[in-house]
């Protein structure tokens, strides 16, 4: 789905790293521009039908081409699915296709679906209001998903030899999950 990689050759080594998704919470996402209501929306903003059993191929395949779930392939990330089923905007069939490719490529996913859930970031839920019982606690799940899924990472650059041992010191010090640390370290400040 997003494959981070990068043409720059600036031979900056900020700019050699890989801005591959470590992982992705998807809400709501329209993943294969044929299917209606989706494709409807789409076919009228490109002013291209979408497609039918009688549609010319070359049009199918514009929809095709142009849908996330035709680019899943196994070095994805792990992809958390949040869909409501009773979104008419983007039907819930969205986010189990993708699923299904995940899964067919052995990509970690999890679906999470919410009953009754509409289209947007609160599913329907007014403002203020508990949360239905029988809805998972999405949220949880968004942090969990991340703190399972995302990897520590240390950057740190110097010209300095005396600096080695303060990459240790900042590295054994720092609690989050990512730290950039770029420069002298020597007058680097606590995150």
């Amino acid at each position: 789905l997003m494959d981070g990689k990068t043409e720059d050759d600036s031979g900056d080594p900020v700019d050699q790293q890989s801005v591959k998704l470590q992982a992705l919470v998807l809400y709501s996402a329209p993943v294969d521009l044929s299917m209606v209501p989706v494709g409807a929306s789409v076919g009228a903003f490109l002013r291209v039908p979408p497609p039918t059993p009688r549609t010319p191929k070359a049009t199918a395949r514009l929809y095709q081409q142009a849908s996330p779930v035709s680019y899943v392939t196994a070095d994805d990330s792990p992809t958390l699915l949040l869909a409501g089923d009773a979104d008419t905007n983007v039907p819930h069939r969205h986010a189990m296709a993708l699923q299904a490719a995940l899964q067919k490529v052995h990509v970690p996913s999890q679906l999470l679906t919410i009953p009754r859930g509409t289209h947007g970031p609160t599913f329907g839920l007014a403002a203020g209001a508990p949360r239905p019982t029988d809805w998972p606690d999405y949220h949880g799940e968004m942090v969990r998903w991340f703190d399972e899924h995302l990897k520590p990472h240390f950057l740190a650059f110097s010209d300095f030899e005396e600096d080695r041992e303060l990459h240790t010191k900042w590295e054994d010090d720092l609690s989050a999950p990512h730290a950039w640390i770029y420069g002298d370290l020597r007058h680097a400040e606590e995150l």
